[in-house]
C-alpha cells in the first residue's frame, strides 16, 4: 500500500462522516447514511484472525475472495485483527501488514475494534489514528446498524461499554427506521460473559419490538447462536484465528465468514467454509455442544 493513497478503510470512514474522518464528532448521534435504498441487502461478517498459526493471512485472504465473490453491500470485521501491544513501531507495523491484505477487499469494510487492536492506550492511540472513531451507526437500506466498542472501560482485562457508549447505544437502538431490522456489531459477546459489559448491555439494549434485532459478536473463536427475547445473537468462527480446539464443523469449531441478506421480511444468515455453505440451524445446535463446552473449559481456567 503506497504511503500517499489512503486505505480504502480510511477512505469509507471518510466517505460516512460528516466532519471528515470521524475526529471530533459527536458519537452519541448516529450517522446517516444517504444513498440508495435497494429492495434487498447484503453483507458479510468476517472473524478474529489472531492466536493462530502462520497461515492466518492465508485463511484472510481466502475469505476476502470469497467476500468478492459474494459482492455484498459491505463487510464487517469483528475484531482482533493484529496481534496488538504497547510499542507504537510494533502497532504501526502490525496494521501496515493488515490493511495491505485488507486492500485486496472490493467491497466497503468496517471495523469493530477488539481486545487485541484496542488492548491498552497505545493500541486505542494507533487505532485512533488510523480509523477515527471506535463506534458507530448508521441506516442503510432501511435497517440500523450499530458497532460497538468493548474494550472502552476494561481494566479488569474483561470488557465494557462505559456511561457514554451505553447511553449511545440506547439512542442508537431506539432511533432507526421505523419497524427496520437492527443489525449490531461487537467483539466481545456481551451477552455471554459477565461482568460489567453484560450489565450495561442489558440496560441498553434494544428490545426486539415489532423489528428484527440480530446481535454479532466474536472473540470466543467459536459459531454459535441462540435466541434471548426475541433477539437473534451470532458468536462467529474465526477467520484465521486460533479455533482453541480441534476443528469440529459440528461443535462450531470451524473458520468461516458469516453471510446476512435481507429481502422482503426475510433475514438469512449462512456460514461459508472453503465453498461449504452451512444453515443458521447449525450455529444454533452447535450451541448446545461446542459453545457450553468451551465457556467451561475457559472459565475454569479464569480466563474469563
Amino acid at each position: 500500500m503506497s504511503q500517499n493513497r489512503p486505505s480504502r478503510i480510511g477512505f469509507l470512514l471518510i466517505c460516512l462522516s460528516f466532519a471528515g474522518p470521524g475526529f471530533g464528532r459527536d458519537w452519541n448521534s448516529p450517522v446517516q447514511i444517504h444513498g440508495r435504498t435497494p429492495s434487498s441487502l447484503r453483507f458479510v461478517v468476517i472473524g478474529d484472525r489472531t492466536g493462530s498459526g502462520p497461515d492466518s493471512w492465508g485463511v484472510l485472504d481466502r475469505a476476502i475472495a470469497e467476500t468478492n465473490r459474494l459482492k455484498p453491500d459491505f463487510a464487517v470485521h469483528i475484531g482482533d485483527l493484529i496481534s496488538g501491544g504497547s510499542s507504537a513501531s510494533i502497532l504501526k507495523t502490525q496494521w501496515d501488514e493488515a490493511l495491505r491484505h485488507l486492500d485486496s477487499l472490493r467491497v466497503p469494510l468496517f471495523l469493530v475494534p477488539g481486545n487485541h487492536d484496542i488492548s491498552n492506550p497505545a493500541g486505542r492511540a494507533a487505532w485512533v489514528e488510523r480509523f477515527g472513531v471506535t463506534r458507530q451507526a448508521f441506516d442503510f437500506a432501511g435497517s440500523r446498524f450499530i458497532l460497538l466498542d468493548t474494550e472502552s472501560e476494561a481494566p479488569s482485562g474483561r470488557g465494557g461499554l462505559g456511561p457514554q457508549q451505553t447511553a449511545f447505544l440506547r439512542k442508537a437502538a431506539r432511533s432507526g427506521p421505523q419497524a427496520g431490522p437492527v443489525f449490531i456489531f461487537m467483539h466481545r459477546p456481551a451477552w455471554i460473559l459477565d461482568g460489567a459489559l453484560k450489565t450495561e448491555w442489558e440496560s441498553a439494549r434494544p428490545d426486539s419490538g415489532s423489528a428484527p434485532v440480530l446481535v454479532f459478536s466474536g472473540h470466543l473463536h467459536i459459531l454459535a447462536a441462540e435466541k434471548r427475547g426475541g433477539i437473534r445473537y451470532f458468536s462467529v468462527g474465526p477467520t484465521g484465528g486460533n479455533l482453541r480446539l480441534t476443528p469440529n464443523p459440528g461443535l462450531g469449531l470451524l473458520q468461516h465468514i458469516t453471510a446476512v441478506s435481507f429481502q422482503g421480511n426475510e433475514i438469512r444468515v449462512e456460514f461459508i467454509d472453503s465453498g461449504r455453505r452451512l444453515p443458521e440451524a447449525a450455529a444454533f445446535e452447535a450451541a448446545e455442544r461446542g459453545l457450553k463446552t468451551l465457556l467451561l473449559l475457559r472459565q475454569g481456567r479464569g480466563e474469563w
